[in-house]
This record gives C-alpha cells, structure tokens and sequence, in this order.
C-alpha cells in the first residue's frame, strides 16, 4: 500500500525535485494536444489509439499519448530555442500519456513517465 508521502508520486516528485537542484527546468506540457504532430510522427496507426476531439475551428486535437513530442514543440516555440550554451536544453517533466490499448478493449491506459 502506498501513501501520499511515499507512493509513486513522492517518489517521482523526489526525482523531479532533483533534477531540478541540478538546474533543469520542469515543463509541464498542456494535456490538450493538436493531433498533426503525432499522426505525422507516429502515422495513421496511432490515431485509432488516440482520444480525439475537434475545437470549434475545426483543429483536430487528442489528450497527450505521449510526452516527448510536446516537449520538444514547447522548447522549439521558446525564447531559449536555438540560443547556444555549453549545457544545452535541460528539462525534466513527469506525468502521463493516454492511449487506448486494444487489449484492454477501448479502457484508458495512462502511460507515466518521469
């Protein structure tokens, strides 16, 4: 049994809280994604995996199944994008994808990550 000071997300925000004292950054990339990124990166098989829904602009957008494509889309559109350092980009997120897993018969899968 896991409680709120030592179950998965103590642990993980323990790992995170140290990545950070090493000077990375956290990101936190919204859960509301555009679709392309993923469909052109993954192709069409991913989409019957994916949660999808369309904004009233007629964009098709799906709850982040992944996180390493919102990452990189959030750092390619920030000020630090590019700039040269003898460190380069740091970051550290932690938190989940969802997908649907066939096997699982259309239930939600979280997929975590740290």
């Amino acid at each position: 049994m896991t409680n709120a000071t030592t179950g998965p997300d103590a642990r993980a925000e323990a790992l995170v809280a140290h990545y950070e004292r090493a000077g990375y950054a956290r990101v936190a990339p919204a859960i509301l994604q555009p679709a392309e990124p993923f469909l052109d990166l993954s192709g069409e098989d991913i989409r019957r995996r994916m949660f999808l829904t369309t904004d009233p602009d007629g964009r098709e957008l799906c709850l982040r199944p992944d996180l390493t494509i919102p990452v990189s889309c959030d750092y390619l559109a920030s000020p630090e994008a590019g700039v040269s350092s003898s460190r380069g980009s740091a970051s550290i997120t932690s938190g989940s994808g969802r997908r649907i897993e066939s096997s699982l018969a259309g239930s939600l899968r979280r997929r975590s990550s740290v």
